[in-house]
């Protein structure tokens, strides 16, 4: 009964890093893709709930099958000797919030736990829950970076947000006197293509404007700081 039940979690996860396993040249980054899926809702197969995945719990996923297959998706065996006295619904809970939210203190997880009504934060005591996670590798490691990579405009689709900006380029000569250059580019926001590049002998308005009368289709934003 237990080899199913691991069986059909391993699956479920499967089928949610399957996109990442099938990639080619046309598909997004790995940490987009990431992100992309961890945006989305899933059912647990065990008891119906409606959860989200952090992309660092799918990367971690990909990981194992990578290194060990299928087999590698199911939850890991503990072996508890009894010196805490923890549910086996609660610590079954704790495994799944650590995994599910690498980057939460414990004492974030204990606050969820609290929330979902799954300890009274009297029994087992604040102390066991800690001995528990520090003896079952629980605790959230040191290492792991905390800052999430957050991209200041994101859109779905090509043409929908373009980005343009002017840097100062080299300087050359027109006659005998050197005359500064400055380069304008306009990138495309989702696709990162850029749809129009071209040098000028000033940063100004007017430059500007040609430069989007070149690029000019159906985008429906534009964002420049001039």
């Amino acid at each position: 009964m237990e080899d199913d039940r691991q069986m059909d979690l391993a699956l479920w996860r499967y089928g949610i890093i399957s996109p990442l396993l099938h990639r080619d040249a046309n598909d997004l980054q790995l940490w987009e893709m990431l992100t992309v899926i961890s945006a989305n809702h899933y059912i647990h197969p065990h008891d119906g709930r409606h959860i989200t995945m952090s992309a660092e719990a799918i990367r971690k996923w990909l990981y194992r099958f990578n290194h060990g297959g299928l087999s590698a998706l199911g939850n890991k065996q503990r072996s508890d000797k009894g010196t805490h006295d923890v549910p086996a619904p609660l610590a079954n809970e704790m495994f799944e919030l650590r995994l599910a939210h690498p980057r939460w203190t414990l004492s974030l997880m204990l606050r969820e736990l609290v929330e979902r009504q799954l300890w009274d934060e009297t029994r087992p005591s604040r102390s066991t829950l800690y001995r528990f996670a520090r003896n079952n590798n629980l605790m959230r490691d040191p290492q792991l970076n905390t800052v999430e990579v957050v991209r200041p405009f994101e859109f779905d689709k090509f043409g929908q947000m373009w980005t343009g900006d002017f840097m100062h380029g080299p300087k050359l000569y027109e006659g005998k006197k050197k005359r500064k250059s400055y380069l304008h580019v306009i990138i495309d926001d989702c696709t990162r293509y850029v749809v129009s590049g071209r040098f000028y002998s000033a940063e100004s308005t007017q430059s500007l404007i040609i430069e989007l009368m070149a690029a000019i289709t159906l985008q429906r934003k534009i964002a420049v700081d001039n």
